[in-house]
């Protein structure tokens, strides 16, 4: 079931509610008493870590009097699910789909209502119960991933996993990898080892997600990190950002290098890697601090030494782009209903109206919204590599 949006807005926002519980988790529509009680709904979101929100309802006691309505719901139990929904203007988009951790009941007192609110994190939380120890064999980062992954097929996480730099498949007497930990922490840790991030996104529909693990998002499918509307810096009624600032942050940028030991040759020699100061792509900043600022760059020692040169490289090159893609960052606020649409992480926006130093593409860092029946507040933050657009043009008016 879903609630209107009241408001006479451009475009009016519905919020819909599906739950499932934790011994059946495929979504339903939530029961109409469950969409009355909801009250607000807070998400956060970001480019590599789990989504994590809590969700606030009101109680009322039962005839009774000794128990309360909705405590007696299945979708309170541990892990159960739950999936929330915005529409704007006809289309949906999903907010959050994911499984509930944590349940706090407060009674109220004198005119304060009774609440229970809910915490939880998305699809990963089901990949934390458990720690493991595997063997690997003859498998490299992307099909172990693969494997791991295919155990939550279940909560209908499709893979989307990228080849490692590193051989198809290792053979026959090659060390075999051993697994130690959950899987999220084991897959976390295949990711950074290979300059790679994993995140769960939800899909286009309720109980639909998608499982990326690969390089950072910039070159991603739409599904994964879509582009989102123009971001329209104007006065009433051309723009649509409530506010925004702009943070320059010069010591961002870091190369790293080392010394490793190369496996192959038998006097195990030690051999340099170096990463280059970025090798972001696409790029979104036609002055990238990385190497406008040189030589005034951080240079920063690996500590791995037991990798091959091959991976170290990656390695190295992915921590690069990371601290490179935060030389430039933008704190901001909307209201979806002016903006038309949900604004999420991970995600691309251009923006436009900040002067040719700032406008121009940035990737959604990290979203916060704050769902209300009535509304959605979002704040968020944007970042890329460097100062100066790479886009000759920006359409005057937002999507």
């Amino acid at each position: 079931m879903s609630r209107p949006n009241p408001a006479g807005g451009r475009k009016p926002v519905t919020i819909g509610l599906y739950t499932g519980t934790c011994h059946n988790i495929k979504l339903a529509p939530a029961s109409f008493e469950l969409m009355e009680a909801f009250r607000s709904a807070q998400i956060q979101s970001s480019e590599s870590e789990p989504t994590s929100f809590s969700m606030t309802f009101q109680m009322v006691r039962k005839d009774d009097g000794h128990t309360y309505d909705i405590l007696s719901d299945q979708i309170f139990q541990a892990f159960s699910r739950v999936c929330l929904t915005a529409s704007i203007d006809g289309k949906a988009s999903v907010l959050l789909d994911g499984l509930i951790t944590s349940v706090k009941a407060d009674p109220g007192d004198g005119n304060k209502p009774s609440t229970v609110v809910i915490q939880g994190s998305d699809l990963t939380a089901a990949m934390t119960l458990h720690e493991k120890s595997i063997p690997w064999p003859c498998m490299n980062d992307s099909a172990i991933v693969l494997a791991l992954l295919a155990q939550y097929a279940i909560y209908g996480i499709i893979p989307i996993t990228i080849p490692t730099y590193i051989s198809a498949a290792q053979g026959p007497g090659e060390v075999t990898q051993q697994q130690r930990g959950t899987d999220l922490d084991y897959i976390q840790n295949r990711a950074s080892q290979n300059g790679y991030i994993f995140k769960v996104v939800p899909g286009g529909s309720p109980g639909r997600n998608y499982a990326y693990f690969g390089p950072p998002l910039r070159a991603a499918r739409a599904f994964v990190a879509p582009q989102c509307p123009v971001l329209n810096l104007a006065a009433f009624p051309m723009g649509n950002v409530q506010k925004i600032s702009f943070t320059v942050n010069h010591q961002a940028p870091e190369m790293w290098g080392g010394m490793i030991v190369d496996t192959n040759d038998q006097t195990s020699a030690l051999i340099p890697v170096a990463s280059a100061p970025s090798a972001l792509f696409p790029i979104y900043a036609s002055r990238p601090s990385a190497y406008v600022n040189m030589p005034f760059v951080r240079f920063k020692l690996m500590e791995e030494s037991n990798v091959g040169p091959i991976q170290a490289v990656a390695l190295l090159q992915g921590r690069s782009n990371q601290a490179s893609g935060q030389a430039v960052t933008a704190e901001g606020s909307l209201d979806v209903e002016r903006y038309g649409a949900v604004l999420s992480a991970p995600g691309v926006v251009t923006l436009r109206g900040a002067g040719t130093t700032h406008d121009g593409k940035y990737v959604v860092s990290k979203v916060n919204s704050d769902v209300t029946p009535e509304s959605i507040k979002q704040t968020f933050t944007l970042s890329r590599e460097g100062t100066g657009s790479t886009v000759p043009h920006v359409p005057e008016e937002p999507k």
